[in-house]
């Protein structure tokens, strides 16, 4: 066979990635160019390319597929074409698509086959990555336990994926032609039409919840994101796609989570009810017990004999006040629950307040030997708001501050403005907070349980209360606290009462 003339070809075959060569049937002689030793990365001289120096580039899988290509293309004597990989000499993996002619002698057997090869490495790779894509958005998409759909511009449903089925127990085909007019509760459809209508002008995707219709003839709950297929060139909308999935157990849940806080709302209701009509009937016997204890006391028809007989009278009167804020506490947390607690807002001297409220208090101050300070700034303008709800404010603020105040401390009591708030504040160097404590602290009937407020009386509504009223006036309170050194109560009022209550303030130091 005459040697050819690869010179010519060399830059033209670097260029196109390809190689040509010749292989003798009859002699088994194989011949290539140097564009085909290129394809190998290899700078083996190409006179001294042979079939086994080939065949050592080539796995056993594909020298078999190499070596049945060739015998078909032999026995066929018709062009053919197949890609084969292998290995070039750097250690890359490498694919080459083969396109053979074969030559026939006189009697139409084939002699000599002429090939060239190109190199699709990168297609045969960029094949395979979409392959394993596609194998991969297969695997989730029938997997999946949401169900793909896509409808054409009529509503009708043109794909279903598997676990449709599942949901709704009609097959594929069955589902395929249906609408979603048929599919979904005659009184959701009209809500999922209306939308369609604004697809052509927005195109976000939107979630709804809605009924669909059961091979059973029963309706289902589902959630579905769906959005419009729209043409990019025209505007006009070509049908929508949806995933969808099954929500009856959320909506069950829900439900049960609705009734729930119904009853415990009808349940509460019952509560500020009692609580209110017991404050009532508690309050008739204790004002005769407090009135007829006074007049003991104060021995207004004469001398009680025997002193005893006068400390035991000061006792009752003493217990039955007390029992009396206690019901009078109940009375108004249960009217503030109840919702039935109406203020009557007015123009209020901030420092005539807390001095009325001080001297209803100092009795109690002078007998645990506690310090009262009281520093007011001026205002700018009087508080509007509710006197008797911001004179109990502060009488439990310093009720607790003396309640809970070593004998020998001292309790501040202040007042000054922002431009939002008018804050009320009432410090004392008492037992303190734990912090743990704080978040509960102003909830009713929540208590810290330490050794001196066990022994204190009360039903945990101080703080409670103060905070309910607070916020009937659109306020906030604050607590700041060390354990061991003392609290410290900011009320923020605002400086007229505003319906929609402020949001949460905490302070925590």
């Amino acid at each position: 066979m005459p040697q050819p003339k690869w010179n010519a070809l060399a830059h033209l075959e670097r260029a196109s990635r390809s190689g040509t060569w010749s292989f003798d049937v009859a002699g088994a002689r194989f011949e290539v160019s140097p564009g085909y030793v290129a394809l190998f990365a290899s700078d083996v001289s190409p006179d001294r390319v042979t079939l086994d120096w080939l065949h050592a580039h080539l796995s056993s899988s594909q020298l078999r597929r190499l070596k049945r290509e060739m015998a078909h293309g032999i026995e066929r004597a018709k062009f053919f074409s197949f890609t084969v990989g292998y290995t070039a000499e750097d250690g890359s993996a490498r694919y080459a698509e083969n396109q053979v002619w074969p030559e026939l002698d006189a009697k139409g057997a084939v002699s000599v086959l002429h090939g060239i090869s190109h190199d699709v490495t990168e297609t045969v790779r960029q094949r395979r990555a979409l392959e394993h894509l596609e194998q991969r958005h297969r695997l989730v998409f029938e997997q999946s336990i949401d169900v793909i759909s896509h409808v054409d511009r009529e509503g009708r449903f043109v794909f279903v994926s598997p676990s449709g089925e599942q949901l709704t127990g009609f097959s594929i085909a069955e589902a395929m032609g249906k609408t979603i007019a048929e599919m979904t509760h005659p009184d959701d459809f009209p809500m999922l039409l209306e939308v369609s209508k604004t697809w052509k002008n927005d195109q976000t995707p939107r979630t709804f919840q809605y009924r669909t219709l059961t091979k059973s003839g029963k309706y289902i709950w589902i959630e579905s994101t769906i959005r419009p297929l729209v043409d990019p060139a025209t505007g006009e909308v070509l049908g929508a796609l949806s995933v969808s999935r099954d929500i009856r157990e959320r909506r069950r849940v829900e439900e049960e989570l609705r009734h729930a806080h119904e009853r415990s709302e009808i349940a509460n209701r019952a509560k500020s009810r009692f609580l209110a009509n017991m404050s009532h009937e508690l309050r008739t016997p204790l004002n005769a017990i407090i009135g007829f204890s006074e007049i003991l006391t104060r021995e207004m028809f004469g001398p009680l004999g025997t002193p005893r007989y006068k400390e035991y009278s000061d006792l009752i009167l003493e217990s039955g006040r007390l029992l009396l804020d206690l019901i009078n506490d109940l009375l108004d947390m249960s009217k503030i629950e109840a919702g039935r607690y109406v203020l009557s807002p007015d123009a209020l001297d901030i420092a005539d307040l807390l001095g009325a409220a001080m001297r209803m208090v100092q009795r109690q101050v002078e007998a645990k030997s506690l310090t009262l300070k009281i520093e007011v700034q001026p205002l700018s303008s009087p508080l509007i708001a509710d006197q008797r709800a911001v004179k109990q404010i502060v009488l439990n603020l310093l009720s607790n501050a003396i309640k809970f105040t070593p004998v020998g401390g001292e309790i501040k009591l202040g007042a000054s403005e922002s431009e939002a708030y008018v804050t009320i504040t009432v410090s004392d160097t008492g037992i303190g907070i734990p912090q743990s404590a704080l978040g509960r602290l102003a909830k009713p009937f929540e208590q810290v349980n330490n050794d001196l407020n066990v022994s204190q009386q009360g039903t945990g509504l101080g703080l409670a209360l103060v905070r309910s009223l607070a916020r009937l006036h659109g306020g906030e309170i604050d607590i700041e606290s060390r354990e061991g050194e003392g609290t410290t109560v900011y009320v923020h009022l605002p400086h007229q009462p505003i319906k929609k209550p402020a949001a949460r303030l905490l302070k925590t130091a």
